[in-house]
């Protein structure tokens, strides 16, 4: 027992004397970085900061213009470096360039608008007028659509296709029999 006593107090002493010789390693290193610190006291005065720099400030925002169409352009109703809003129309396509069907499609309106004009003294023709003149405005409202005419074409596709694959299996069944 008298050996355990001998050897714990050692223990503490060399504890003591690791945990001493840290913590005044410690104050000496921060008397040395004390004495390297300069101090002055607080003055109230103006801070002056200039920048000094030419040229031009622009948003770093652009956009992508995605057209529904193709044609020559006729107009353009804007200019590089102008402000545009949502709906503002940019530029507009000659009338010379544009599909076939659109130009129908437009003859078709001012036909069932001069109808309409011509026929308003009755009252069953002046309905028929106003028919004709909504099936136009459908008409070239449906061909300006280009995700409606894809779609359209993609069903015609998947009927010819049906159809096409109804006929191979006739085809096939008369030749196993």
């Amino acid at each position: 027992m008298k050996k355990f006593l001998i050897i714990a107090l050692i223990l503490i002493l060399i504890a003591g004397g690791v945990y001493a010789w840290i913590t005044f390693s410690q104050q000496k290193a921060q008397a040395a970085l004390l004495n390297d610190l300069k101090t002055t006291t607080v003055d109230y005065g103006t801070l002056t900061a200039v920048i000094g720099a030419t040229g031009i400030v622009r948003s770093n925002q652009t956009a992508q213009l995605i057209w529904q169409t193709s044609g020559t352009v006729g107009a353009v109703n804007t200019q590089v470096g102008n402000a545009v809003s949502e709906g503002d129309i940019l530029a507009s396509l000659a009338e010379t360039s544009l599909p076939q069907n659109v130009i129908l499609a437009q003859a078709d309106l001012v036909s069932a608008q001069k109808a309409l004009d011509d026929l308003l003294n009755s009252d069953l023709q002046r309905a028929q007028a106003l028919q004709a003149v909504e099936d136009a405005e459908q008409a070239l409202e449906d061909l300006m659509n280009p995700e409606l005419q894809q779609a359209l074409a993609l069903q015609s596709i998947a009927d010819a296709q049906q159809a096409v694959d109804y006929y191979q299996r006739q085809v096939n069944n008369l030749h196993a029999s």
